[in-house]
């Protein structure tokens, strides 16, 4: 008869095997810069995709808070990219700029709020550059964001782009 530790080792065995197999495969999700032009404004944005999945497949424009395109912004695309989409999270005020006190967040955003055609076509320009990637199904998309994003999404509803 076994005692209660010859069978621990077992035990733990079996366990950790059951866990491996129930285990769903890592995402395959991949990221990348993109640099892109809006005038005299050069851009860099990021790009993420789970090159798992096979096809094109809906894209998702990702808009940062005031603060910029920061890593905040970029683990939501990653997320996106583990859940089927392509993400791509655009930069409204270039050259990747990003702050931390609220005070120049609100300057920035200001800036951009300022000229409301200006802020419409770097939401455009960013789209764009959503659409044209090889994973992205341009019949299918949308924008999110949050705070400074949130309102950038919804200008270019305003504006008329088919999210």
């Amino acid at each position: 008869m076994s005692n209660f530790a010859d069978l621990q080792p077992r035990g733990l065995l079996w366990t950790v095997l059951t866990i491996l197999v129930a285990s769903p495969a890592a995402a395959a999700v991949q990221s990348r810069p993109v640099d892109y032009q809006v005038g005299d404004v050069t851009c860099k944005g990021y790009l993420a995709w789970d090159d798992a999945v096979t096809g094109k497949r809906p894209g998702v424009l990702v808009v940062h808070e005031w603060w910029g395109l920061n890593d905040y912004a970029r683990r939501r695309a990653d997320e996106l990219a583990a859940l089927g989409y392509v993400a791509f999270a655009c930069d409204m005020y270039g050259d990747g700029r990003t702050v931390e006190h609220p005070q120049d967040a609100g300057k920035m955003a200001s800036e951009v709020r300022a000229n409301v055609q200006e802020w419409r076509r770097r939401a455009a320009e960013a789209l764009k550059v959503l659409t044209t990637q090889p994973e992205c199904d341009a019949e299918h998309l949308a924008a999110i964001g949050y705070c400074f994003g949130g309102s950038t999404a919804l200008q270019l509803a305003y504006s008329g782009a088919d999210l």
